[in-house]
């Protein structure tokens, strides 16, 4: 008996790591990009910034990211999307488009 195994087609993006999109963020700038991590901290707005929060990728790499979007749950999982932009100092920043919870990895 043949078994049969799903299979996963993307258009335009892939699910990425927090960890890939660090190491190559000249290569992501400006690029839609899809992963998925923990929420570690969240930043209310304020009267200069936007929302922002942090999330730690699955072998500890941590990236910000701004939102328009409703307060995201601490200590929850999530697959984020959205366009890495670089910061004047060269470090990561997305701008969500998407967010999704997930279930916590085992």
């Amino acid at each position: 008996m043949m078994t049969l195994s799903p299979v996963v087609i993307t258009f335009g993006q892939s699910l990425s790591t927090i960890e890939a999109i660090i190491e190559a963020a000249e290569k992501y700038s400006g690029e839609n990009v899809e992963f998925e991590g923990l929420v570690t901290r969240y930043v209310p707005a304020n009267t200069v910034t936007t929302s922002l929060f942090e999330m730690q990728g699955y072998y500890g790499a941590r990236i910000l990211i701004t939102t328009s979007a409703s307060r995201p749950g601490v200590n929850n999982f999530y697959r984020i999307t959205g366009i890495l932009t670089l910061t004047r100092q060269g470090t990561p920043l997305l701008v969500e488009t998407k967010r999704e919870l997930i279930p916590r990895p085992d």
